[in-house]
């Protein structure tokens, strides 16, 4: 069985007045949030090289779900070999962002740079 979840609001933020610095941060927040859900959106509404596997595919469709709803933060879990590595470096590839991958063992950090790589070069 596949678990995945994009969850995990962030608390404390309101549409109250701020001080003006926080304000252009969440305004910049908001902007990014937007930009994301474009992306996932063209990403996923384009067919192209089939990269993604089906179950892959409703990864992403979570994560532009959650991101919708108005989520910013969350996390992907699913069981091994299901392509979690090729899944990130799409992702990361799709919103254009940098990526910090952390890993227990520097034999399986080879393994995620080296699918990264065959993958998603660019990324």
């Amino acid at each position: 069985m596949i678990f995945t979840s994009f969850g995990a609001r962030i608390s404390g933020m309101s549409s109250r007045a701020e001080a003006p610095e926080v304000n252009a941060t969440l305004g910049v927040l908001e902007e990014n949030r937007k930009k994301a859900i474009f992306r996932l959106n063209s990403y996923l509404e384009t067919p192209k090289e089939a990269i993604l596997r089906e179950h892959q595919v409703d990864v992403m469709e979570a994560v532009r779900d959650s991101l919708d709803r108005g989520e910013t933060a969350g996390f992907v879990m699913l069981p091994s070999g299901t392509g979690k590595t090729v899944l990130f470096s799409e992702i990361s590839s799709v919103l254009g962002i940098k990526t910090v991958v952390l890993s227990p063992t520097k034999t399986i950090l080879r393994q995620s740079s080296d699918t990264v790589r065959r993958f998603n070069p660019d990324v």
